[in-house]
């Protein structure tokens, strides 16, 4: 009986527990991006919103669905996605699993790069590419296995504020629909935090003369876009090789001849190597959020975009002076 008992207490703990533990009907975000932005929309209502994947699973790659996220998505009423082929390895599943499950793909309408940092235009489901100052080589170094591959897309694309505020009003439009009675409050949250964001891109002092960047995370191909940066060069880190000194050899020679200005990079598996880097060439490192984990509240989206903004100026007053 002890045994029983401790079991079950242990499989509580670890939120192993039966479907009833997430609200009938509940809203249900993909990961951590869409969550935040969902509970902009959402403060002060009374809308079960749910994150299906945890707020510290990062970026979606080659996620698999777990026994607990098939219990949450059969007892979800709306299923919220970034779109863009992030959740391409979840989706099949999720919608042979259960085909009556609402989904809103928040990238519609939403600007979009593909891998090299050009802006894909989608007219009447064909794509063109326009070339644009945030263009990139990603670099043939190391394979991408840190969640940034998720095929000829970047759907990073949150990192775009203007993209964010779409992704936002999205998400308050299909939860008006699926509870009419909230719309007032959803409605007015999303309009402020459009305001917000537009606000935070009135901050942004342009560069005078092209600024030059490495970076080591496909998703800031967007932040350096709504700056004016070029990423001249994207190098892709995987998280379970260590790579070696020729390698490391082939990164500096390559952040020398890119001629950038400044190397950027996440607090993961990149930020030893941009240090290295750093080291090595004399071009300082700034370690920007992706904004794929972090705390659980209406503003974080914010206050991270924030402190990006903030970093990436530092990195357009350096540059140059």
């Amino acid at each position: 009986m002890k045994r029983i008992l401790f079991l079950a207490v242990l499989l509580a703990l670890l939120g192993v527990g039966c479907a009833s533990s997430i609200p009938n009907g509940a809203a249900v975000t993909s990961f951590y991006p869409i969550y935040t932005l969902a509970e902009a929309v959402c403060a002060g209502t009374s809308i079960p919103l749910v994150n299906l994947t945890g707020a510290q699973t990062g970026c979606l790659h080659d996620y698999q669905l777990t026994t607990g996220n098939l219990r949450t998505l059969k007892q979800a009423g709306l299923f919220l996605i970034n779109g863009a082929g992030m959740e391409n390895n979840l989706m099949e599943r999720a919608v042979q699993l259960y085909p009556a499950l609402p989904v809103v793909d928040t990238s519609q309408g939403a600007y979009l790069l593909d891998a090299h940092g050009d802006t894909v235009v989608e007219e009447e489901e064909t794509h063109t590419v326009e070339e644009t100052t945030s263009s990139s080589d990603a670099s043939p170094l190391f394979e991408d296995h840190h969640g940034h591959n998720h095929g000829a897309l970047n759907a990073h694309i949150w990192l775009s504020t203007a993209n964010a505020a779409l992704q936002a009003q999205t998400i308050a439009d299909a939860l008006t629909a699926a509870y009419p009675d909230q719309a007032d409050r959803l409605q007015k949250n999303s309009a402020d935090f459009t305001a917000e964001l537009a606000a935070l891109q009135e901050t942004i002092v342009p560069a005078k003369t092209e600024v030059r960047v490495l970076s080591f995370h496909e998703a800031f191909a967007y932040l350096c876009a709504d700056f004016g940066v070029t990423v001249a060069q994207t190098i892709s880190i995987d998280e379970n090789q260590t790579p070696s000194a020729r390698q490391l050899a082939a990164m500096v020679d390559a952040a020398r001849q890119s001629q950038i200005d400044a190397i950027l990079c996440a607090d993961d598996a990149g930020l030893p190597f941009a240090q290295t880097l750093s080291r090595e060439t004399g071009v300082p490192y700034y370690i920007l959020d992706p904004i794929t984990t972090g705390p659980a509240s209406a503003d974080a989206y914010l206050s991270a975009q924030t402190a990006n903004y903030e970093i990436l100026q530092e990195v357009i007053h350096h540059a140059k002076s």
